[in-house]
């Protein structure tokens, strides 16, 4: 639990940094832990293979001086055999020291690069085989490898060739110098890169946040920017197409508020004009005849002033009842859903002389939640509006279906068509009444699709999915 709890806790630190800060870090990690690693193989396999080569040269060597000390110990010339171990040593920078020994230990030639030798320890092998013993040892703070041939006569000596690696660590030391001076510059190559990488991928991923942060205050900014073509490239693409998206339609939404506030000061209007002309002249009339029927001298002079009365009461009454169903309808309050689309459709038919199929599925024969039953019956109205106006159809489909707690409302006509991509850049009126449907339909949580083509007719489609409560769907 404690190492699921640390590991947690790293990759929410991990986190917290900069992508920039991750990439950089990551570059920098790996670079180091590369050359540290070609840096340790290079220095063992290279320190391996030179010593391994040095201790070949120190047999080779130790095998031709014990051939050729053979003969020249016989004939007493040791002064040449000295030579020639002198030689040797002084040829090359590996070879540390050459003693040739007898049988009992005496030195009978020997070489060092230091002038003398104190207490090295060297011993004769015990046998006498042609094969070379090799050992190391430490002669004063340095490794030393001892290479020991016995002569080819039995009982003759040995020859000792002493190896050091003071030379080869030298060199292995320039070398790893030499490395690591083009690491560095690899280092620092690579830092830059992964920092100009870092920045490449992170300038568009900040410039789409502080973008964001000024769309979520309100600030609808479109900026020409050139972005790339790999995937960051196409999200920078994709959230221009959004801002410029949200922009016209936040400009469509103020239109369309203006234009509901200017119709509802219409409405004002229209309302205290019909007010004024219709019911304040009933009223006026009425007062006029109650007081006729008031200075009456007889009930046979009230009679037929009672009789104007009632056809002046019902005339206001039914006024103000035209007026409140063109405000909202009462079916849509009191019977639903259906029972107003099917007033509405019968007025449509006989006002527009156009042929409606109205079709209502068994499950929507029943009540809806409010806001969606107004969203429907206004989306409803808007499209054969539009149809009366534009389509130039003579047959109209209406479907509405109620299915697996999704409600759905299709509106379809065999009229002229349009084209959407032009609709959307068309007269004010057009667009907004297209985008009042689709806000409608996002207010009750549902989804609207448009289909067109010209010449081809039009479909509308809404889907609203209505949520259960505890006693059922909610209605």
């Amino acid at each position: 639990m404690q190492i699921k709890w640390s590991l947690k806790s790293l990759i929410l630190k991990f986190n917290a940094v900069s992508i920039r800060t991750k990439i950089v870090g990551l570059v920098t990690l790996c670079i180091l832990f590369s050359s540290s690693t070609l840096v340790w193989y290079t220095d063992r396999d290279a320190s391996m293979a030179l010593r391994h080569e040095s201790q070949e040269m120190g047999t080779t060597v130790a095998s031709v001086l014990a051939g050729q000390s053979l003969g020249l110990v016989r004939s007493g010339d040791l002064a040449m055999l000295s030579d020639i171990v002198k030689g040797y040593v002084d040829s090359s920078k590996d070879i540390y020291y050459i003693y040739i020994l007898d049988s009992t230990g005496i030195t009978i030639a020997s070489a060092s690069k230091p002038p003398d030798l104190a207490d090295l320890p060297l011993n004769n092998p015990s046998d006498s085989t042609t094969t070379p013993r090799i050992q190391s040892m430490q002669y004063k703070g340095q490794e030393i490898t001892d290479i020991a041939l016995s002569l080819p006569a039995p009982g003759k000596g040995t020859v000792h060739v002493g190896l050091t690696y003071a030379n080869i660590s030298q060199t292995l030391a320039t070398h790893i110098q030499h490395i690591l001076l083009w690491l560095i510059l690899v280092f620092s190559l690579g830092i830059a890169l992964a920092y100009f990488l870092s920045y490449a991928l992170t300038y568009p991923i900040s410039a789409m946040a502080a973008q964001a942060r000024e769309l979520g205050m309100g600030a609808y900014k479109q900026r020409d920017r050139q972005w790339g073509h790999d995937e960051i490239g196409n999200l920078g693409l994709a959230f221009d197409e959004m801002i410029r998206e949200i922009s016209q339609k936040e400009q469509m939404r103020s239109q369309l508020l203006a234009q509901v506030l200017s119709a509802q000061e219409d409405e004002r209007k229209r309302i205290a004009r019909e007010l004024h002309d219709d019911t304040s002249q009933s009223l006026t009339s009425l007062m006029v005849e109650l007081k006729a029927a008031e200075n009456a001298g007889s009930l046979a002079e009230i009679k037929p002033r009672l009789t104007q009365l009632r056809s002046l009461v019902h005339q206001t009454l039914q006024a103000v009842h035209n007026m409140a169903i063109e405000l909202r309808p009462n079916a849509l309050d009191d019977l639903g859903l259906v029972a107003a689309l099917r007033k509405y459709v019968a007025d449509f038919i006989a006002k527009n002389g156009i042929h409606v199929d109205l079709q209502v599925g068994e499950a929507a024969r029943r009540r809806f939640p409010a806001d969606m039953e107004t969203a429907a019956y206004r989306i409803t109205q808007e499209a054969l509006a539009n149809i009366a106006r534009h389509a130039n159809a003579r047959n109209i489909s209406i479907v509405v279906d109620f299915q697996d707690s999704v409600f759905t409302l299709i509106v379809e006509d065999d009229g002229v068509g349009f084209d959407l991509n032009e609709a959307s850049r068309s007269s004010p009126e057009h667009r907004l009444g297209l985008f009042g449907m689709y806000e409608r339909a996002s207010l009750v949580g549902g989804r609207l699709v448009i289909e067109s083509q010209p010449q081809q007719g039009t479909s509308i489609f809404l889907e609203v999915p209505i949520k259960p409560t505890n006693g059922g769907i909610n209605g």
